[in-house]
């Protein structure tokens, strides 16, 4: 009995799968959707440098795990893939792109870097909502921990 509500847990935890984004691949490159979790398979599908929104099974073997996106699905290096942070984006949802992984973005009081920094997101962030006006590439956003001023060139 134990072992069946172990394994309902974990099958309704994996069915409730994060959305996610893909991180750390180059804007002139792609992140490999593969059929086995291996570099050697055979590709099956591709993902966008900044592809958002991308279901993670749970299925996972060593740093792999199997991922959907846009009706395909395969297996990928979760080396490229943050997982939104809880609860996952919805419509208008973002997620950082194009921050190194040890840096971090700056969010903050308004349009520009001269404006006071206000807090931080993580390179891997998603869930990232617009709430307001815009400023040339500057818009206002609301991290779910403070609302501020990114440049939206760093944001899927």
């Amino acid at each position: 009995m134990r072992t069946l509500i172990v394994g309902l847990t974990l099958l309704i935890s994996m069915a409730a799968a994060e959305a996610a984004c893909v991180t750390g691949v180059r804007a002139n490159d792609v992140l490999n959707m593969r059929e086995f979790p291996t570099n050697q398979a055979a590709i099956v599908g591709v993902l966008a440098p900044a592809a958002c929104g991308i279901d993670v099974s749970g299925q996972c073997s060593g740093n792999w795990c199997v991922v959907a996106f846009n009706g395909l699905s395969g297996w990928v290096n979760m080396r490229y893939i943050a997982r939104a942070a809880a609860p996952a984006p919805g419509p208008g949802g973002l997620c950082v792109v194009g921050v190194a992984g040890n840096d971090r973005l700056n969010v903050r009081a308004g349009p520009g870097s001269g404006h006071a920094i206000l807090d931080s997101l993580s390179p891997r962030a998603c869930g990232v909502r617009r709430t307001g006006p815009c400023s040339g590439r500057w818009c206002e956003i609301d991290t779910g921990r403070s609302i501020g001023w990114v440049n939206m060139r760093y944001l899927r």
